[in-house]
């Protein structure tokens, strides 16, 4: 039985032999701060090391320990759809750091894998490194380095810049001979800016006919179990009323006014379930398409920017449009108007009744000359 040894900087450490190489025992070292936690890991190793598993760490590459976390962590614990998941990450790294020890993988390393990971238009890249992340906790709590080397290392991405719809886009969505509810969520994207999940949660109570208003005060999330409603918007910010405006008005409710009574939910798939936010998003894809646009980057969120960027082209005052878009900081509504088409935010003929016409600077301005 191994001795239980207490070190200088306070840790407990024990001794378990996870192997032999020429005749010799081969040692690893278990650390805790606590001996309740080094009594853990040696049981734990022991265990491992009873079911046959091979743990000769010093002489292992990346891969080998990959597969071993994976056996031991992650196959009994998953459904099938996540071990897929984990089979091309680990796929992925040992592409990359596979032959490696992982002694040897430093925080370049990984910074450096994800460069070509990113370079290479991986969409999993946020996924991998979370994966990445967890392998390497796997390393840190087996003893076999002492720091994560993915600790400070982010993904970042040159955002992508959200376009208007174009006037022939507009035209085509306005000429399109949709179904009733097609056309009703469309509509309500489309002039309301609201989120896509805050569109899943509508009820129609929330849509007062009197006054036309929205409100605005929930959400559909499908993180953490099944799809469902969150009573409670983004931020408190996205608890708001908002109006409804002329070319909605039509096809909203002659929607409602088609609906079952009995029903209470607004938007419901061909099953009366809700419409997770991924199958919105679909649903929205679908709809568009059959308006005649092709354009696989348009999502409902460019709806949202497109009637922000409407509402800037209309005059409205910048702090009614955060409310109306539920925006917690201001500086994003403020962000979304600076990158607006280059054409609106020179044209100055709203200032003209302030300042004279520009028609009449560049006048003056060519006399000068």
């Amino acid at each position: 039985m191994s001795k239980l040894k207490k070190r200088k900087d306070g840790r407990y450490a024990k001794q378990v032999t996870v192997g032999v190489k020429n005749g010799k025992p081969i040692k690893k070292t278990v650390y805790g701060r606590t001996i309740k936690e080094v009594e853990e890991k040696y049981a734990e190793l022991t265990n491992l090391i009873n079911k046959g598993v091979s743990l000769d760490y010093k002489t292992s590459n990346v891969s080998s320990i990959l597969d071993e976390w994976y056996r031991i962590r992650i196959f009994p614990n998953v459904n099938p759809n996540t071990q897929k998941r984990y089979y091309y990450f680990i796929k992925a790294a040992k592409e990359y750091i596979g032959e490696m020890k992982v002694q040897d993988v430093k925080k370049y390393t990984i910074e450096s894998m994800f460069d070509e990971i990113k370079k290479r238009g991986n969409a999993s890249a946020h996924d991998y490194l979370m994966l990445t992340k967890k392998f390497f906790n796997y390393a840190v709590e087996n003893d076999l380095i002492y720091k994560n080397p993915c600790n400070g290392i982010s993904i970042q991405y040159a955002p992508k810049q959200k376009r208007l719809l174009t006037k022939e886009e507009i035209k085509k969505i306005e000429d399109c001979d949709l179904k009733r509810k097609d056309k009703a969520f469309l509509y309500v994207l489309r002039y309301t800016g609201m989120r896509i999940g805050e569109v899943l949660a509508l009820n129609k109570a929330d849509i007062n006919r009197a006054d036309l208003t929205i409100s605005i005060n929930k959400t559909v999330v499908s993180t953490k179990g099944p799809t469902h409603v969150q009573d409670r918007a983004k931020t408190d910010a996205g608890n708001r009323i908002m109006p409804i405006f002329l070319p909605l008005i039509k096809p909203l409710f002659d929607y409602i006014d088609n609906l079952p009574d009995e029903q209470e939910k607004l938007f419901l798939s061909n099953v009366d379930k809700l419409y997770s936010p991924t199958a919105g998003a679909r649903l929205f894809k679908r709809i568009i398409k059959e308006c005649g646009i092709i354009d696989s980057e348009l999502t409902p969120h460019y709806l949202r920017h497109n009637f922000i960027s409407e509402c800037y082209k209309a005059g409205i005052d910048i702090k009614k449009v955060q409310t109306w878009v539920g925006h917690a900081d201001i500086q994003t509504t403020l962000n979304i108007y600076t990158h607006l088409e280059k054409e609106v935010v020179q044209d100055g003929s709203d200032m003209d009744e302030f300042y004279g016409s520009q028609a009449e600077v560049k006048s003056k301005l060519k006399a000068i000359k």
